[in-house]
């Protein structure tokens, strides 16, 4: 079963506009998505960019840090 993922910009996008400052990194099969924003971090996998970036979202949104934007398009 595939899940579609919005691609990453939509997914950094929402997030910067909530303050969040985003990073990523890949490590062999694993990518990580983490973001700040001055008080607060998170930290999310996933098995592709897009996955990781959206996990971190869905973080943000569950803290109630989030603007209102595509999370609800791909709930």
């Amino acid at each position: 079963m595939s899940i579609d993922y919005p691609i990453v910009n939509v997914s950094r996008d929402c997030f910067r506009r909530a303050g969040w400052s985003p990073g990523e990194a890949f490590f062999g099969a694993v990518w990580e998505v983490d973001g700040s924003n001055c008080e607060n971090r998170l930290l999310a996998p996933g098995a592709t960019q897009a996955e990781a970036s959206w996990n971190t979202c869905l973080q943000a949104r569950e803290a109630s840090m989030l603007a209102t934007g595509p999370t609800e398009e791909f709930s």
